[in-house]
């Protein structure tokens, strides 16, 4: 009996180490796959998130119609007169052509706006025509000005010389037309873009990874442009953005 109880042992003793071999070698292997899936699920949520932001913009470009569609002028919304909101006006637009204000809160923005707060958090406005970079920034660069003097927005503003929409002399306001006039494709017009953050020094931070924002254009299409990239995803005009959003 006692050599028996001693090979029980034994064997009790081989299991366990055969055992715990296997459960070290299972953590191993959970982690290495943990390691492998995680980003790629981080990656597909984020893919689905944009695709879900693409779409909010895709609508804010029908309501942009609708509402162009029965203003007299064919003017699209007018730009908010709040110093540092770059959003349209809400009265004009609420609830006649928006009904759900869901449709301004990036799904991927975490910072996004209180329920029924129309703002700037999640997406830009412009509600001018701006071309390029330069015409951009000359734009910012006056936005002071006009929110001293009480600009309402509901019209077409003076420029600097050569700086103005499609290199004229005045901020032309968003309208049906607009682009085909001055011989441009609407194509390359920005209307609203997901807002980025930029903070002293090199850092910016934005809605979607990698670093980009989706970007409606006049014709109705998103695209999402990476950072630093194309037109208006540019260093300086985010940069200038940022100062004015302070």
């Amino acid at each position: 009996m006692p050599p028996q109880r001693r090979s029980d042992s034994n064997t009790c003793l081989i299991v366990g180490v055969i055992l715990g071999a296997v459960a070290v070698f299972m953590i191993f292997v959970m982690g290495i796959l943990a390691a492998i899936l995680l980003p790629a699920l981080a990656r597909a949520r984020e893919a689905a998130r944009r695709a879900s932001c693409q779409n909010n913009l895709k609508q804010m470009g029908i309501v942009f119609k609708m509402y162009s569609n029965e203003d007299p002028g064919q003017y699209w919304p007018p730009l908010s007169n709040v110093d540092g909101t770059f959003m349209f006006e809400p009265d004009p637009v609420c609830p006649d052509y928006l009904t759900d204000l869901q449709i301004l809160s990036c799904p991927s923005d975490a910072d996004v706006a209180m329920p029924g707060v129309i703002d700037d958090h999640s997406y830009y406005y412009l509600g001018y025509a701006l071309n390029s970079e330069d015409e951009f920034l000359a734009f910012l660069e006056s936005y002071p000005a006009f929110i001293a003097g009480g600009a309402d927005f509901n019209q077409d503003l003076p420029a600097p010389s050569g700086r103005g929409s499609f290199g004229g002399d005045m901020f032309l306001r968003l309208r049906e037309g607009v682009c085909e006039e001055a011989g441009v494709q609407p194509g390359g017009v920005p209307v609203m873009f997901d807002a980025a953050t930029t903070t002293a020094g090199p850092l910016t931070m934005f809605n979607h990874i990698p670093g980009g924002s989706n970007v409606l254009y006049m014709d109705g299409r998103v695209e999402f442009v990476k950072y630093p990239g194309k037109f208006p995803l540019t260093p300086r005009i985010l940069e200038a953005l940022g100062r004015l959003d302070q």
